[in-house]
């Protein structure tokens, strides 16, 4: 029975302490809801703003800066990596140049021994020594 009571009464503590704090809420709420307050918020709004604003154009010239300086970046490390690739590609056709180069010679050099030794073979035919 005892213990039935303590519960009844936990239970209307619980109630009536949610209830003030509803209305505790209910109070803050209508305060921070009044003209003033909005007048207040206002003009402290409209202060920050100006204060805020040389700060912003400093902020957005320094942001311009950065990005005029990075696209020069960009186009400097855009040259120079077609000046690479431009090189890359010209010491490939030289490359491909030798090779066809040193083919053709070696060709020639074979058909230059192979036309010396006819003229060996004919030389030696016509001295009668065969």
């Amino acid at each position: 029975m005892w213990h039935k009571q303590q519960m009844k009464v936990g239970a209307w503590m619980t109630v009536l302490a949610l209830s003030g704090l509803v209305f505790s809420a209910g109070e803050i709420s209508a305060q921070n809801n009044s003209p003033g307050m909005r007048e207040n918020r206002r003009l402290d709004s409209l202060e920050t703003v100006k204060r805020e604003q040389p700060l912003q154009a400093t902020t957005d010239a320094d942001i311009l800066s950065d990005l005029k300086s990075k696209k020069q970046d960009a186009k400097h490390d855009s040259k120079e990596a077609q000046r690479v690739e431009d090189d890359a590609s010209n010491s490939a056709k030289a490359s491909r140049r030798a090779y066809k180069n040193e083919r053709k010679a070696q060709k020639s050099r074979r058909h230059a021994d192979a036309d010396a030794k006819k003229a060996a073979e004919a030389k030696f035919k016509a001295d009668g020594n065969h």
